[in-house]
């Protein structure tokens, strides 16, 4: 694995290069362009309705995907993989 500047978190991070990740750069420029929200949108820490529901259906489509809940929480603005887990039950802020 090599490491790279984070281009879908706003630049704020450096994160390790998956198997997964075409799927992640795919999945959150689909659904930003879907949510009609930006990249940086999505990645960021506002609990925003709106925002917090786009979060979970990318989320979702990671796990169709494969990812795990750790990768997942990574592409979403370096978040724990308890917040991911508890995002796909619905009980999630943010």
């Amino acid at each position: 694995m090599t490491a790279e500047r984070c281009k879908h978190c706003n630049g704020t991070g450096v994160i390790e290069i998956t198997p997964h990740d075409e799927h992640i750069r795919r999945i959150l420029a689909e659904t930003a362009e879907d949510f009609q929200i930006t990249e940086a949108e999505l990645c960021s820490t506002s609990r925003r309705r709106y925002l917090v529901e786009a979060r979970r259906y990318a989320a979702t489509e990671m796990r169709k995907a494969g990812l795990q809940f750790k990768e997942i929480g990574f592409a979403l603005g370096r978040r724990d993989h308890s917040t991911i887990v508890n995002l796909l039950n619905g009980k999630a802020r943010g």
